[in-house]
């Protein structure tokens, strides 16, 4: 005999599941990575000043370029706005 089952409305997707296993581990490798990250971060913190210097503009001009997007998707939805109401009236 067969069971009658009602009809879903609401379906419940299960999340992805990552199971990935690492086929090769070097542990000498990953400690050799792990000390060139270290002396890396630690040249990073050794800069010279003209270097801080030219980060600090090229943070200012992005911060720059930033604000001019957002203004000119601003501009465009509003232009795109205004020219919806006036075709409806």
């Amino acid at each position: 005999m067969s069971v009658i089952r009602s009809p879903k409305f609401f379906k419940f997707r299960r999340p992805k599941s990552f199971e990935y296993q690492p086929l090769y581990y070097n542990e000498q490798e990953e400690a050799a990575k792990e000390r060139e990250e270290r002396m890396a971060l630690e040249l990073k913190m050794e800069a010279s000043p003209y270097q801080r210097i030219h980060e600090g503009f090229l943070r200012a001009k992005v911060k720059q370029e930033h604000k001019q997007r957002t203004f000119r998707l601003a501009l465009i939805i509003t232009v795109l706005i205004t020219i919806a109401f006036l075709l409806t009236y």
